[in-house]
């Protein structure tokens, strides 16, 4: 009798999971991962609109005016408050206007014939008006001028002369005087404030005074 032998079928061991668990597992994983990555990607974005958003604003408020330069705005300004420029040729042509009054005023007050005055008092006389020369000394300057308006033919040129010197040379360009400022001379100045009074207090007197200083000034 022979032996039999008993076939025992050996079964493969197994993992305990099924290859469609895996499969399911795995394709959960890459939906979670790509929902995470838009969930991040729109974080992102909206914190960068916020960014933007926040930039444009300071932009705004930190926004300065244009500046200008310096003489174009001194430019401006002065233009509003000063004068014109007035041309040489005006400034010219008033001079000349102001040499032929001088020349007129000579010709209606002061005569040509001839006159008893003293040679010396009229010398010192133009002295203490300040006339003094630029190459000779103030007495022999003052002399020459007084032996000039003495002689009958040279007087009026002399006289112009005179006038010319003592009221442009006797302009005050810093006034420290009671009265308002002016550039005229003071007997000048004064007898302008009496005949246009600022005040009550001007009368007749004030006027009478003036006279009489301008005439105390005046050559003879």
């Amino acid at each position: 009798m022979q032996p039999t032998t008993t076939a025992i079928d050996a079964s493969t061991p197994s993992s305990g999971v099924p290859a469609g668990a895996v499969a399911g597992i795995a394709i959960g994983c890459a939906a979670i991962g790509l929902l995470s990555g838009l969930l991040a990607a729109c974080i992102l974005l909206r914190r960068k609109g916020r960014y933007k958003g926040r930039t444009a604003d300071t932009v705004v408020v930190r926004h300065e005016p244009k500046k200008y330069s310096s003489e174009i705005l001194s430019d401006v300004q002065l233009n509003q408050f000063l004068p014109e420029a007035t041309p040489d040729r005006d400034i010219a042509q008033e001079v000349r206007s102001l040499g032929g009054l001088i020349h007129q005023h000579v010709d209606n007050y002061y005569h040509s014939k001839p006159v008893n005055a003293s040679f010396r008092s009229l010398s010192a006389t133009l002295q203490s008006l300040g006339l003094a020369g630029v190459t000779s000394s103030s007495a022999t300057y003052t002399q020459n001028i007084a032996a000039l308006c003495l002689d009958p033919k040279t007087r009026q040129s002399a006289l112009c002369h005179v006038i010319m010197c003592a009221a442009f040379g006797s302009i005050d360009f810093h006034s420290q005087n009671s009265l308002l400022p002016s550039m005229l001379p003071r007997p000048v100045a004064s007898f302008r404030q009496a005949m246009f009074p600022t005040g009550r207090g001007r009368s007749a007197d004030a006027q009478g005074e003036s006279l009489a200083e301008l005439d105390q000034q005046k050559p003879r």
